[in-house]
């Protein structure tokens, strides 16, 4: 009975020291926590990061698609460029002879001759009576076989000729949005803009025109309001006309002043290479095509600190007694303060750049 009695005896509780039962105490619950806590504050960090790079990326691509969809358009139509060029007697002072029948009129010489028209140099020179043209900008415009008509009997023929230009303006564009229903409000954004001409088939211009110096083919769509935005944050559009890569010139320049007129008989020799040419009815080879565009972000700063005026991005029209994009010579210079200019005012900006071939010259 004793013996059964000691062996139902409870135990005692262990003495201090000896061996307890496996468990955690309070302060390692509270290190175990604070180091779970530091790895989940890491992990929603990095979380975070991640997701903000993935956000930037998506804007950055969608911040620069207005700009690269417009440059495409303009490098695509600018390759279709056309003049068409027959050849026709010229008299003894290079003009053009109408009729062969008038015995007064003798024959001199034998050329080129289009009724087309291709053109390209400083906005300003171009386009004077346009307000808020980008002045140290560049303006191109020309005919290609776009096949845009406005009339139905006419659709349906691609190669029809159409008028395109290109040029950079500062406007607002609630000129160019509805003025009714919920478009009544809206008091619209003051922005620098890629604008495009295409003017239809039936309405063409150009054939109305002669002599180089006459441009009303392209100015008064203008004045009428036809030019239409192509893309927003466009800041500057430079125009190389230039010889092809594949002959001796090495695509020496063809306009030193960045004007290219193809009624204009205008001579021009490259020394390096010894070539010799004329613009009169001819389509530079090649057209390095040059498009500085800034993003949306930095031009909502730009037309709160400039109260929706136009920002002046050069350096006060000059630099080093010369003005900027005057002399293509300069062309690498210009656009390396173009690009300090930007940056000294905070503006995130990115340039397209490309060569391209016209398929008439």
């Amino acid at each position: 009975m004793k013996a059964m009695l000691k062996v139902l005896k409870m135990p005692k509780a262990a003495a201090p020291g000896t061996r307890r039962e496996p468990g955690f105490t309070l302060t390692e619950l509270l290190v175990a926590m604070s180091v779970l806590a530091g790895v989940l504050i890491m992990i929603l960090s990095l979380s975070n990061n991640v997701f903000r790079i993935w956000q930037d990326t998506k804007g950055a691509i969608r911040e620069w698609q207005s700009a690269r969809l417009g440059f495409e358009a303009l490098t695509r139509r600018l390759s279709l460029a056309a003049l068409n060029t027959t050849w026709a007697y010229y008299d003894k002072s290079g003009n053009l002879i109408g009729s062969l029948t008038d015995p007064a009129i003798a024959p001199a010489s034998y050329g080129r001759h289009s009724s087309l028209h291709f053109i390209s140099g400083p906005a300003a020179t171009l386009l004077p009576n346009l307000t808020q043209v980008v002045p140290r900008s560049q303006a191109i415009f020309f005919q290609a076989p776009l096949g845009v008509t406005r009339n139905d009997d006419l659709k349906g023929m691609p190669n029809l000729l159409n008028t395109c230009g290109f040029f950079v303006q500062f406007n607002n564009d609630a000129a160019f949005r509805p003025t009714t229903g919920l478009f009544a409000s809206f008091t619209g954004k003051s922005r620098f803009r890629l604008m495009e001409l295409v003017q239809a088939s039936e309405e063409l211009d150009v054939y109305k025109t002669s002599g180089s110096g006459d441009y009303s083919w392209f100015r008064a769509p203008i004045d009428l309001g036809k030019a239409r935005p192509l893309a927003d944050n466009i800041v500057a559009l430079i125009m190389q006309p230039a010889f092809s890569r594949l002959d001796t010139s090495r695509g020496a320049l063809l306009a030193p002043d960045y004007l290219y007129n193809s009624r204009l008989q205008r001579s021009f020799e490259d020394p390096a290479s010894g070539i010799k040419g004329n613009t009169l009815h001819q389509l530079p080879p090649l057209m390095r095509v040059t498009m500085v565009a800034i993003s949306e972000v930095s031009a909502q700063k730009l037309e709160a600190r400039y109260e929706g005026t136009m920002p002046d991005f050069f350096a006060g029209g000059s630099q080093g007694g010369r003005v900027e994009f005057a002399q293509a010579e300069n062309f690498e210079a210009d656009l390396k303060q173009l690009e300090s200019n930007l940056v000294a005012l905070g503006v995130r900006y990115r340039i397209f750049s490309s060569v391209v071939f016209i398929r008439g010259a």
